[in-house]
């Protein structure tokens, strides 16, 4: 795979996932000033073959497109797939590796955010919201919790303990971050990140909420690696609080959450009947639902849909 200074991955299925990407693409492509030609892998990780329309789309955007057996141990939990396709990724790479959930798209050049990675960051990471915290999460010392986090860092061999600041609690907890977006510039956190999973998934330490698993992994990988991490508010931000950061500040918006099962959605005329008015208020808002709403119609999609039961709503 050729070397470039950056290179963005995901991990992609047939279906609404493909969907997401092609969404994705585009945004980068049209938004992401000069980070916008930057090189995409879309890893299948079961070996589910793209579907040919999708596939075609996206080798138009200049996406390479890989489908690999990866994930054969945990095929019933679909969220492995990310690790999986993660770390083959980042083996494969001489650059630092982005990755994204496919429900991501960008809205702005992403220079800033890599000038925060140095010596003193490695990662670009966000704060778990509340619903992904209770039940998981450690303030640390003390916590009901905590015990389950130290005996992770033990499993797996973490060589510091991370915290990060987590502003709606207003006060640090044990490092726990959304793994939507992972903004690295070191490929180890990758690869520790699988490690990671393997050790937990196998192990007989129990999650109260199992869903959380390859979330969980990705803290206890940065705690193995004794990598740094900053957040960034205008990365990884949910719909809901575009409208808090200014619009030269936001970078990468993460649109799928509890309750919401179709962000955007064609009416019977084939017009984007819905989306989300923190979209719709931004500057390039009514670029993004242009591309949108051309993709749902080139695909013969009536929406992009975001189902979520209560099990799996992960934030």
């Amino acid at each position: 795979m050729p070397s470039s200074p950056i290179t963005f991955g995901m991990c992609v299925e047939p279906g609404k996932l493909e969907l997401q990407a092609i969404i994705f693409a585009k945004a980068l492509r049209t938004l992401g000033g000069s980070y916008a030609e930057t090189p995409v892998v879309m890893v299948s990780p079961r070996a589910k073959p793209f579907t040919a329309s999708a596939a075609a789309t996206l080798n138009e955007l200049d996406c390479k497109l890989i489908v690999e057996d990866l994930n054969i141990d945990y095929r019933t939990y679909p969220l492995a797939n990310k690790p999986f396709a993660a770390a083959w990724i980042a083996e494969q790479l001489g650059s630092p590796l982005w990755f994204f959930d496919c429900d991501t798209f960008v809205t702005s050049d992403l220079a800033p955010v890599a000038e925060l990675l140095n010596e003193e960051t490695d990662a670009i990471l966000r704060c778990v919201w509340p619903g992904g915290f209770k039940d998981i999460g450690s303030y640390g010392p003390g916590d009901p919790k905590d015990a389950w986090w130290k005996a992770a860092y033990n499993l797996c061999d973490a060589i510091h303990e991370p915290y990060t600041w987590a502003p709606w609690a207003q006060r640090k907890i044990r490092g726990y971050w959304n793994s939507g977006v992972i903004i690295s510039r070191d490929n180890a956190l990758f690869t520790e990140w699988l490690r990671c999973f393997r050790l937990l998934k196998t192990s007989n330490l129990e999650l109260t909420r199992p869903a959380y698993l390859e979330q969980v992994a990705v803290a206890v990988a940065m705690a193995t690696t004794g990598m740094r991490s900053k957040s960034l508010p205008g990365v990884n931000v949910a719909l809901e609080q575009i409208s808090r950061i200014p619009p030269h500040e936001l970078h990468v918006v993460h649109y799928a959450g509890p309750g919401q099962k179709h962000i955007f959605a064609l009416d019977k005329d084939n017009k984007l009947a819905f989306a989300h008015s923190g979209i719709l208020d931004h500057p390039n808002g009514h670029t993004l639902l242009s591309l949108i709403s051309d993709t749902l119609k080139l695909h013969n999609r009536a929406a992009v849909s975001v189902p979520f039961s209560k099990q799996h709503q992960r934030n």
